[in-house]
């Protein structure tokens, strides 16, 4: 898929690179405004089998840091 490109921002958070994928789902390395380094997950919903899906279904921001 690769809907991210390298140095992109998005809400904050620089894209360093694609970590891996399939049809419905993307990770990312990203790091904040201070270079710390989280991972982003990003969700293709369309494209998500329906037993991964329910009516509470929304974006979300997880935060696991140390």
């Amino acid at each position: 898929m690769n809907l991210l490109k390298e140095n992109q921002i998005v809400d904050g958070y620089r894209v360093q690179n694609r970590i891996k994928g399939d049809t419905y789902k993307e990770t990312y390395r990203v790091v904040d405004a201070d270079e710390r380094p989280f991972f982003l997950k990003l969700f293709a919903k369309k494209n998500m089998p329906p037993k991964l899906l329910d009516d509470k279904a929304r974006t979300k921001f997880e935060y696991a840091g140390a």
